[in-house]
């Protein structure tokens, strides 16, 4: 089934998403929503071991707008479909989630969303995709992601979670900067530990925001560290 309008459709879910979201109370929900607050029009943000869910991608849109690009990443051959799904729906796809997650649909879904301004890549990192360069992205975010990011994966390869910081660094413009979240404050405590070994070995200027420790942004769905590459 051809799929047509894409983009359209895209961003017509897109602002369906913002109204329903500024309907909400809880402010955990608003705190969330802050963290994107760092994005501005026209940058180019990567969301890494990002999943299928939605949320980050549209809170992402609202702040960068049509002219900005995003970066998808995860490991999870069904991220982009399930992505797909929320925007399309069955009847779109076809009901053909095989088809459009291991046959030639894989490749229709990734050229509409690049279409989008919108790059997805399937791939555990690191490394990162060959298309992403070095001092490209302005901000990399990995959203409930921390305790993954040093976790094996699921054939039981070992996190490379040194190489993910340092890869992670190199792609930053200057004063971009790396967010990662964790639901418990335990991983994000851990994966500090981490990101300040990777400072002192190779002497890399990647500054902690201090800030998130005493505001509300730290209990926005979870915790929250953010470094900065000088």
């Amino acid at each position: 089934m051809e799929i047509k309008n894409f983009t359209d459709l895209l961003w017509n879910a897109q602002k369906k998403y913002m109204e329903d979201f500024g309907n909400r109370k809880e402010s955990r929900f608003f705190a969330f929503r802050d963290m994107f607050g760092y994005f501005k029009k026209g940058q180019t943000i990567a969301l890494i071991a990002c999943g299928g869910i939605v949320d980050d991608m549209f809170l992402t849109m609202e702040r960068i707008g049509r002219e900005g690009k995003i970066i998808l990443i995860d490991e999870d051959p069904a991220f982009l479909y399930n992505r797909a799904l929320a925007i399309l729906g069955n009847k779109r796809l076809n009901d053909r989630k095989e088809y459009y997650v291991k046959g030639k649909g894989k490749m229709i879904l990734e050229k509409l969303f690049s279409e989008a301004r919108i790059e997805a890549y399937t791939q555990r990192l690191p490394p990162y995709p060959k298309q992403v360069k070095d001092n490209s992205v302005d901000h990399i975010m990995a959203i409930n992601a921390a305790y993954e990011l040093m976790s094996p994966g699921p054939n039981g390869e070992p996190a490379d979670t040194y190489n993910l910081i340092l890869e992670t660094y190199k792609k930053l413009r200057k004063h971009g900067s790396f967010m990662v979240q964790g639901l418990m404050i335990d991983d994000i405590e851990l994966f500090k530990i981490h990101v300040e070994r990777v400072i002192e070995k190779e002497g890399i200027r990647f500054v902690e925001d201090k800030s998130l420790v005493s505001n509300n942004f730290s209990v926005a769905r979870g915790y929250w560290g953010r470094w900065v590459k000088g």
